[in-house]
């Protein structure tokens, strides 16, 4: 008797967790398809994810930071795309900024946009 209420426990506690992961899986695609448009001292950079087009228009300036906010899911894809700029200690952790230096860098852009959650600023 035991092992069948814990059979079924079991059973829908992996339903629940196939649900959850289910739904990070939607949430994450549908970051992807976002907009979005960072304007900054004389320096526009405009993102449209649907299109995978990147337009950036620059000017004699530099972005004066580089930051990550608390929107990151840790996913690890800013690291692998610009080692430069970012560091992930572990794949449970988010990552950082690593370095300041060279802002106006094509790759930190890319990181920009395959970022899932647009949680990468250049300001």
């Amino acid at each position: 008797m035991h092992n069948k209420t814990n059979l079924l426990k079991l059973k829908k506690s992996l339903k629940f967790f196939n649900i959850l992961a289910c739904i990070m899986l939607v949430q994450s695609l549908t970051a992807c398809t976002t907009n979005d448009t960072t304007k900054t001292n004389k320096t526009s950079v405009n993102i449209d994810n649907d299109n995978k087009n990147l337009k950036i228009l620059k000017e004699k300036s530099k972005f004066s930071s580089l930051i990550i906010n608390h929107k990151c899911i840790a996913c690890g894809r800013c690291n692998m795309t610009d080692p430069e700029h970012f560091v992930q200690y572990s794949r449970q952790s988010k990552a950082i900024v690593k370095s300041q230096d060279n802002l106006d860098s094509k790759k930190i852009i890319q990181a920009i946009r395959i970022c899932p959650t647009q949680s990468i600023k250049l300001l």
